[in-house]
């Protein structure tokens, strides 16, 4: 293994950094094709040459509780000095990196082995955004949510649409762990999967789980009444109002709307104006189908 003789400089650093992008995004030569993760891949092209023997990524999961992410390489590479630990905050979530050298004397300044983090991190993540975009544009180029998880759930990456989907049913997500158990059976793979009214499609790749979310098509069985309750309750009408205008009382609008909320997966109007604007086209089709028959 090549190490660095004395401290890389920032020349040096950002040489070596785009030696081993250019290198990482390059098309994959058919007679050597490789399995190393994108993390492993970069690793291996740019640790040696900073003098670092070994990489760890971690992500706080719980206060107590980390989630091992990635390690470069697998196996331990034998002696090597006290590690250094690099944290980078990010919406709340710890991102912990340990980088083991072989000696004293090659071990990068504290900024450069930040820049080595955030590196694999950014690197990490724009692979996995790319393949969902992708997966995005063959679809019909909706604007999906976006997030990669561990086998456990817990999150690596989550897009702003991705957050706001999972907290328009559980307003209370911290962001850390997925709020629902993950199925990875091959049905799943093959088809998806729908929690709360959302839709997930479940892809995993060489290193971890990517999800993509969307409002799920398939509308829930509402009763006509339920559905009137619910148009009404969210152009803003309290269930004295409901009640007057569907001639019920108010303790029988409020039972039909709670109906909703539960077949619907949501507990707030807001999350409710949201579902009927996204499904309006779908909930207007069966009425005008029926007039057309009248």
């Amino acid at each position: 293994m090549t190490q660095a003789a004395e401290p890389i400089t920032w020349n040096q650093f950002f040489a070596i950094q785009r030696s081993a992008i250019q290198q990482g995004i390059a098309p994959v030569d058919p007679a050597s094709p490789t399995d190393l993760d994108t993390f492993s891949q970069l690793a291996q092209q740019m640790c040696p040459a900073l003098g670092i023997a070994q990489i760890s990524w971690v992500i706080q999961a719980e206060v107590d509780e980390w989630a091992r992410v990635a390690t470069w390489p697998a196996e331990s590479p034998g002696d090597t000095v006290s590690p250094q630990h690099v944290d980078i905050d990010e919406d709340g979530r710890i991102h912990r990196f340990t980088l083991r050298a072989q000696t004293a004397a090659c071990l990068p300044d504290p900024d450069i082995m930040l820049a080595l983090c955030s590196t694999l991190k950014l690197a990490v993540e724009l692979h996995g955004q790319v393949d969902m975009r992708l997966a995005d544009a063959r679809s019909g180029g909706e604007d999906l949510g976006h997030a990669s998880v561990d086998q456990d759930g817990h999150v690596l990456f989550a897009n702003l649409r991705f957050r706001q989907l999972i907290r328009r049913v559980e307003s209370d997500w911290d962001g850390r762990r997925l709020p629902m158990p993950l199925d990875t059976s091959p049905n799943v793979l093959r088809h998806g999967m729908t929690w709360k009214g959302l839709f997930f499609y479940v892809q995993p790749n060489s290193a971890h789980i990517q999800l993509r979310v969307r409002p799920d098509r398939r509308l829930p069985d509402l009763s006509p009444r339920e559905l009137e309750v619910a148009r009404l309750i969210a152009s803003g009408m309290t269930f004295k109002e409901v009640a007057r205008e569907l001639d019920m009382a108010p303790s029988t609008a409020s039972t039909h709307l709670y109906k909703v909320y539960d077949k619907l997966g949501i507990s707030r109007r807001s999350a409710l104006v949201e579902w009927l604007n996204e499904n309006a086209e779908a909930l207007n089709r069966p009425r005008q189908a029926s007039s057309r028959a009248s």
